[in-house]
């Protein structure tokens, strides 16, 4: 079973905690308010409110609405693949598309299974929309009655009852609420056309959420409508804690936040953490709090055409991926009109939490890892412990971890405990691991004591180097990319092959640290694709003085891979870094590289 770690949100002082008769007074006259300032606390205030948060590491998004009805179908098409956007994309109107609240019949919801089987995958908090774009609200709200109670058969609390539900299993129970509405039957007018009229209705529902369910988390989404102004998020944030000083808030809140890749302008207040959607940060951001919000498949809301479902492998990887690096990972579920979760979501974490009851130890807790990136897998620190997750199995059955030990170091395998075995060599340590058994997600070793880490790729037991995706330092608009989701079933064993992607500009570079070469000339083997629309960019790649160029030939795709060797290069004793840099402005993108091996070769070119 997975533990309930520690994750208390009601730290402050007795004197600190929220008052419900201020957030209930704050319903229907939110003037009445006396806002204080939150936007220039000291660091130790943000240390005790978002402590919990960076414990769990792992949260579950809900994303249910009328929209969920229509499936992401209107009119027997598709007119976006993230059904929730539906009534925007299909211009479906108005009138038209409150109707499908009389079908949100949530017959077969159940609050305690839903809760049950987040926990059981090992989620510690929920983040469930209560209003989302469409101006339709889940839960019991005085201040409209285009509600889930007063508009839907269920005509009951679905929020109180979730709400309740996760109190009693020990998950903590945030919110997500849009900005912006599409439509508001209530007020007759959406935000976008009287700002003024639409704010008090909006701090009077963020009111009812505090004081009525006692959110812990608040969940913004819609900031980038030009109506939404700065100083807007930033008078909500502070109506906000001073309804809950201890409310912890996303950085949509505000205008902070820098595209999809979701942190926030070193220059602007962010709120309490960023919101990178759809992907992972390429490296760790220390001093900063961050949370990836993924999908399990491409639509946030429930879609009958989408059954492109990611592997749970996929899944599992993300989560230590964002641990790795520091994040939290908030993992997608879109239920049914019915309020049943559909059975791939349901058989996924059920996949993910078998994984976390014998590994949860790497994960809740943690920070990012002390290394730099590992060619097989990816590393999370807590204390003097560091957690190895193997992905990619040395066929010999011999880990190189790099770090120079300080004293002994102890190696242990999570899953059982076994004791592994390890020689110190040039480069680090050499793990025998070949007796452990082999998790096909993750294999997780507890390295405990003290070492210096070696940064960059050391040689491989027979002199080659191979300079994958994961190891690249990047640099500019290059980023990490994961191929689609391959469909397979659950539990399948998957092997992740990223590529660099998005290399587009003649000054981004691509390079690799490696250390412990022998001095020499190496063969360059290139794993790469590249479209024909776009090849032909000259490309120099750079050690030291020495450089030779390599022009980029087509392949049938993006997707299409092919190997090519442009030639030997010479690396020096010891260190060295090898730069991949465009030699002239390409047309679209230079080419996407999943890997680069160096192979000793005769000194002679």
């Amino acid at each position: 079973m997975i533990p309930l770690i520690a994750l208390t949100t009601s730290s402050l002082q007795a004197n600190e905690l929220p008052d419900p008769g201020l957030a209930r007074q704050a319903v229907t006259s939110p003037e009445a308010v006396q806002i204080k300032d939150f936007t220039h606390m000291p660091p130790q205030d943000r240390d005790e409110r978002m402590q919990w948060w960076r414990d769990a590491r792992f949260g579950i998004f809900i994303h249910i609405g009328p929209y969920a009805v229509m499936g992401g179908e209107y009119k027997g098409k598709v007119p976006h693949p993230c059904a929730e956007w539906i009534m925007n994309f299909g211009k479906v109107p108005a009138e038209e598309y409150r109707k499908n609240a009389s079908q949100l019949t949530l017959d077969k919801f159940d609050a305690d299974a839903w809760v049950q089987a987040i926990k059981a995958a090992g989620a510690k908090y929920i983040i469930v929309t209560t209003k989302h774009h469409d101006g339709f609200c889940m839960f019991d709200s005085a201040l409209t009655d285009y509600n889930v109670k007063k508009a839907t058969p269920y005509g009951k609390d679905f929020l109180k009852e979730l709400s309740d539900a996760c109190r009693k299993h020990g998950i903590v129970f945030g919110t997500y609420y849009s900005v912006l509405e599409w439509d508001n039957p209530k007020l007759g007018f959406i935000p976008a056309k009287n700002k003024t009229g639409y704010l008090p209705y909006m701090k009077g529902q963020l009111a009812e959420l505090i004081g009525k369910y006692d959110t812990e988390v608040l969940w913004f989404d819609g900031e980038w409508e030009g109506w939404w102004k700065d100083a807007d998020g930033r008078e909500i944030y502070n109506y906000l804690r001073t309804l809950k000083p201890d409310i912890i808030v996303n950085n949509r809140i505000t205008k902070a936040r820098k595209g999809m890749a979701g942190m926030s302008k070193d220059d602007m207040f962010g709120a309490d953490f960023g919101t990178p959607e759809q992907e992972i940060p390429d490296t760790g951001l220390p001093g900063k709090d961050w949370e990836s919000c993924m999908t399990m498949n491409r639509s946030w809301g429930y879609a009958k055409h989408d059954q492109n479902w990611k592997t749970a492998q996929t899944l599992i990887r993300h989560l230590i991926d964002t641990a790795s690096k520091g994040g939290n990972y908030l993992l997608n579920i879109g239920p049914m009109p019915n309020g049943e979760i559909p059975q791939p979501s349901l058989e996924r974490l059920a996949e993910v939490g078998r994984w976390m009851d014998k590994n949860h130890e790497a994960i809740y807790g943690t920070t990012l890892s002390t290394f730099g990136k590992l060619p097989w897998g990816r590393s999370t620190t807590k204390g003097d412990t560091s957690y190895l997750f193997i992905y990619d199995w040395p066929q010999d059955g011999k880990l190189l971890i790099p770090i120079t030990p300080e004293g002994e170091l102890t190696l242990k395998a999570l899953d059982g405990g076994a004791t592994v075995p390890y020689e110190r060599i040039p480069g680090g340590i050499m793990a025998d691991i070949g007796k452990l058994s082999r998790d096909p997600h993750a294999t997780v070793l507890a390295m405990t004591g003290k070492g210096k880490i070696i940064d960059g790729i050391s040689p491989q037991t027979d002199g080659n180097f191979l300079l994958d995706a994961n190891t690249a330092h990047l640099s500019g608009g290059v980023k990490l990319e994961t191929p689609p989701a391959s469909g397979k079933l659950v539990g399948a064993s998957e092997k992740t092959v990223q590529n660099i992607g998005f290399w587009m500009k003649q000054p981004d570079t691509i390079s690799w640290k490696i250390n412990n070469a022998k001095a020499g000339h190496y063969k360059l083997e290139i794993d790469y694709a590249c479209a024909p629309d776009t090849a032909g960019t000259p490309v120099e790649i750079a050690q030291g003085s020495d450089s030779l160029q390599w022009t980029v030939s087509p392949t049938a795709s993006w997707q299409d891979y092919r190997t090519v060797s442009p030639g030997l290069i010479r690396l020096q004793q010891g260190d060295n870094t090898i730069t991949f840099k465009a030699a002239a402005k390409p047309k679209i993108g230079v080419a996407n590289i999943r890997s680069v091996r160096l192979t000793p070769s005769s000194p002679s070119r």
